[in-house]
């Protein structure tokens, strides 16, 4: 078997962006609006736990139950279950970030700068999660191409699943995965700045930002099924498709970031190095 060598940089450009720009954006932000670093910590929480610790894996049992299994066969409960894992999402996230501007953001903190930190630990553990399951699965191409078969031992069939995903993909298409990562990264700081709102002008923000996130995840997924599955593109069009929607989302959550910063602005100062916790 041969290696696709653009398939493998293109990997790897990808696995750099899902690792390296969340970092990157944490950085500028501590820099540019001397925000301490304890927020960035406190989304990474967030995500942990609304996330890693409890959704994901009640999701992952639910979806493996055979009568769950079954009945996701049918058109309307595999459409019902979409929306439910859509919204259960919005609820654990943005629960979670409500939670963390009520119990572990002072009050005199609550503001547009903090989100901005808080929504770059949120969306940066997601996206070096992704960059690391990328790069798990670029191993294991690598390794069904490179080694003898028989050297691969009771794991072969496994991999070999994996070499034919990655051999069914074109060259630039990994890169898709970076970009997708750079426009969840944008949402996740929006939604963090919606659910500030929530302190600073009524709970109806929360909502928003719940609808917000109901509507992304919903959407984007049900974009891809479709074209996939009813349409019958291949993987390469119903990406681009897919992640054209996520662009136009994360434009629109870059123009709220933008218009929910105070209007007379945050004082940034210049003359001294902002702390580290």
């Amino acid at each position: 078997m041969q290696i696709n060598p653009m398939l493998v940089a293109s990997s790897a450009i990808t696995i750099l962006v899902d690792v390296l720009a969340p970092l990157v954006l944490a950085i500028f932000l501590a820099r540019r609006y001397q925000v301490r670093w304890r927020f960035w910590l406190y989304g990474v929480l967030v995500f942990l736990f609304s996330q890693g610790v409890t959704r994901v894996p009640a999701m992952i049992y639910l979806q493996t139950r055979p009568v769950v299994v079954e009945a996701l066969k049918e058109p309307l409960w595999f459409w019902t279950f979409l929306f439910f894992a859509a919204v259960t999402a919005g609820l654990f996230e943005e629960g979670g970030r409500w939670l963390a501007f009520r119990w572990l953001v002072p009050a005199g903190e609550r503001r547009w700068r903090t989100a901005l930190m808080l929504g770059a630990g949120h969306g940066g553990l997601e996206s070096v999660s992704v960059g690391l399951l990328t790069l798990a699965g670029l191993i294991a191409y690598l390794a069904v191409t490179l080694l003898p078969q028989q050297s691969l031992g009771g794991q072969a069939s496994q991999i070999e699943g994996v070499r034919k995903q990655f051999a069914g993909l074109q060259g630039w298409e990994p890169l898709l995965g970076g970009w997708e990562r750079l426009g969840a990264l944008v949402l996740q700081v929006a939604l963090t700045v919606l659910v500030l709102q929530a302190f600073l002008r009524g709970a109806r923000w929360w909502w928003y930002a719940l609808a917000a996130h109901t509507l992304v995840d919903f959407t984007t997924v049900a974009v891809m099924h479709q074209a996939r599955e009813a349409w019958k593109w291949g993987l390469g069009p119903a990406s681009l498709l897919t992640e054209g929607l996520l662009t136009v989302y994360a434009l629109v959550g870059a123009w709220l970031i933008a218009v929910l910063r105070p209007k007379n602005g945050e004082e940034v100062n210049t003359a001294a190095e902002p702390p580290l916790i």
